[in-house]
C-alpha cells in the first residue's frame, strides 16, 4: 500500500504522507523524480497526515538539498513532523512549516499565482484520493486567522 504520493506540474512539486512513513523504495522514486523532472524555479508543498521520512531517508534529503535549495512548505498537525521538518530547515533555509489547513499563507510564501493556488488545492485532493485518504475538510483554503492550529 502506498504511504506518499506526488506530482510535478510546472514548478509545483507537491507531496502527500498518510499517517504512515514511506518505504524507501516510495522515497528513492520521489527524490529520483524531484532531481531529473522539476525546472530550476520548483517550488515544494507538502501535505503530512503524520508520515514523513526516516532518518536515512532524511540524509539522503539531504544530500540533495546540499546541492539544490528549494522553497518548499510542509502543512501537517503531527509534532513529529514539526520536529522533522525543523530539522530538515537547517539544511534547506528557503523551507517552512504551517499548519495543515493554512493554505494561503504556505501559498503566499511560495510566491503561487491564483492559478497556481487552485491548481495546487486539486493536486492535493487528486493526490489522496489516490492515496485513500479521506477528505478531512482541509482542501478549501483557509488562513491561521480562521481557526487552523
Amino acid at each position: 500500500m502506498e504511504t506518499m504520493a506526488w506530482r510535478n506540474e510546472g514548478r509545483i512539486f507537491i507531496v502527500v504522507h498518510t499517517e504512515r512513513s514511506p518505504s524507501n523504495l516510495e522515497w528513492a522514486r520521489n527524490l529520483n523524480e524531484f532531481r531529473a523532472q522539476t525546472p530550476a524555479d520548483v517550488r515544494v508543498i507538502v501535505y503530512s497526515r503524520g508520515g514523513g521520512p526516516d532518518g536515512r531517508q532524511r540524509a539522503a534529503l539531504n544530500e540533495l538539498l546540499k546541492v539544490r535549495q528549494v522553497p518548499a512548505a510542509i502543512l501537517t498537525r503531527s509534532p513529529l513532523v514539526r520536529a522533522v521538518g525543523t530539522a530538515i530547515s537547517w539544511f534547506n533555509r528557503s523551507m517552512k512549516m504551517f499548519a495543515y489547513d493554512a493554505h494561503d499563507e504556505a501559498f503566499a510564501f511560495l510566491g503561487f499565482t491564483g492559478d497556481e493556488r487552485e491548481r495546487a488545492i486539486a493536486l492535493r485532493q487528486e493526490l489522496e484520493a489516490r492515496l485513500g485518504l479521506p477528505d478531512d475538510g482541509g482542501g478549501a483554503p483557509r488562513s491561521a486567522a480562521d481557526g487552523g492550529d
